[in-house]
C-alpha cells in the first residue's frame, strides 16, 4: 500500500474530508502531527476549501503537479517505493501508524459524544434550517 497524498492545481480541497487525491479523511487527520492541526482545524470550523498549493504548504500533500500529469506523478511515487526494500518499506510504514487505528476510535467515539449533544441545540435546528434556505445561519449559543 503507498501512503502519500497527490494533488493537482485544479483541485480544490474540501476541509471537511481532506480528500485531495488521496490525501487522508477527517477521521484521524493529523493524529501524529497535531503541529499541522491549527490551520486544517480553522478550515473545518470555517467551512473554508483549501486551494492544492495551500494544502501543499500545510502538508496535506506530498506532491502538486499538473492535472495532466497526476497520473505519471502517481506512478512515479509508486515506482520509487517499490524500488526500496520491502521489509524496510513495511517495518517503517507500520512504525509511522503504528497506534492510529485507536487513536481514530478514541477520536471518533469523542465526536460522536460531542455531536449527540450538539443535536439537542437550538443551534443545531438553525443551521439545518439555514442550510436549508442557503442563508447564512444566526446562532445563539444555545
Amino acid at each position: 500500500m503507498l501512503d502519500g497524498a497527490l494533488t493537482c492545481w485544479h483541485k480544490t480541497v474540501a476541509a471537511e474530508d481532506q480528500d485531495a487525491v488521496g490525501a487522508d479523511k477527517t477521521a484521524g487527520f493529523d493524529s501524529v502531527d497535531r503541529s499541522r492541526c491549527r490551520r486544517t482545524t480553522r478550515a473545518i470550523v470555517t467551512g473554508r476549501r483549501v486551494k492544492a498549493e495551500e494544502a501543499l504548504g500545510w502538508g496535506r500533500a506530498d506532491l502538486l503537479v499538473p492535472q495532466d500529469q497526476l497520473r505519471a506523478a502517481a506512478v512515479a511515487l509508486a515506482t520509487e517505493v517499490a524500488e526500496a526494500a520491502p521489509l524496510a518499506v513495511q517495518a517503517t510504514r507500520a512504525t509511522m501508524i503504528a497506534g492510529l487505528a485507536e487513536l481514530v476510535k478514541m477520536q471518533t467515539e469523542h465526536e460522536l459524544s460531542e455531536q449527540a449533544k450538539l443535536f439537542t441545540t437550538a443551534d443545531f435546528r438553525e443551521g439545518v434550517r439555514a442550510v436549508a434556505e442557503r442563508r447564512a445561519g444566526l446562532f445563539i449559543g444555545a
